[in-house]
């Protein structure tokens, strides 16, 4: 009876041991917060153990940010949605208008993000990202001609996200848009996103 008791007592906690260390291979892209801003994260989070509530990105996020559209000077807004591969590096499609004086922006790039912590505070987050895309430019010019062409286009910018909680942060950053083969005669376009709203699911 003896020796089944402990080959039960064995099998128990090796099961045990197994359901902990999936629950924090499980969850480890759920609480990247840990590992990026806690220095004994990663020794924790194979162990299964968690540190308090710390906050995380999610395996998806959603965001939209509001700016200034810079030459041409208008308005910029940016939609954007991403799915995190690994705690630091993210894809995803990035959506932007811009309105200012005769001129009309639309771009749509899929994009590769990366991401680091900054020592201003634990939750702060410096962000990089570049992506290949379309461009739809329609330009009005002084005699009253409208010119409108889409054309390829090269995106990349960077900035900051604060994440106050789980499930969202606030930011601002600065993006630039290449137009490659030039559609309605533009080049270059930059923007200024004064606020950056995501949500991390």
């Amino acid at each position: 009876m003896r020796p089944i008791v402990l080959l039960l007592v064995i099998i128990a906690s090796t099961l045990a041991q197994a359901t902990e260390f999936d629950i924090g291979r499980r969850n480890l892209p759920s609480r990247v917060g840990a590992a990026l801003f806690e220095a004994d994260a990663i020794e924790e989070i194979a162990r299964g153990e968690s540190k308090g509530d710390p906050f995380d990105f999610g395996h998806f996020s959603v965001g939209v940010s509001a700016g200034l559209m810079l030459d041409p000077v208008g308005f910029g807004t940016s939609i954007e949605g991403e799915m995190w591969l690994l705690p630091m590096l993210s894809v995803g499609t990035r959506l932007t208008l811009g309105v200012g004086g005769e001129t009309f922006f639309l771009g749509l790039a899929p994009t590769i993000k990366g991401i680091a912590p900054l020592p201003l505070y634990e939750r702060t987050l410096l962000f990089a990202f570049v992506g290949p895309g379309l461009a739809y430019i329609s330009h009005t010019n002084d005699a009253g001609h409208t010119d409108s062409e889409v054309g390829f286009m090269l995106s990349f910018g960077t900035g900051i996200d604060i994440h106050f909680a789980r499930w969202f942060s606030l930011g601002g950053g600065i993006s630039f848009y290449w137009l490659v083969t030039r559609p309605a005669d533009e080049g270059f376009i930059w923007m200024l996103d004064f606020v950056r709203f995501r949500v991390h699911l």
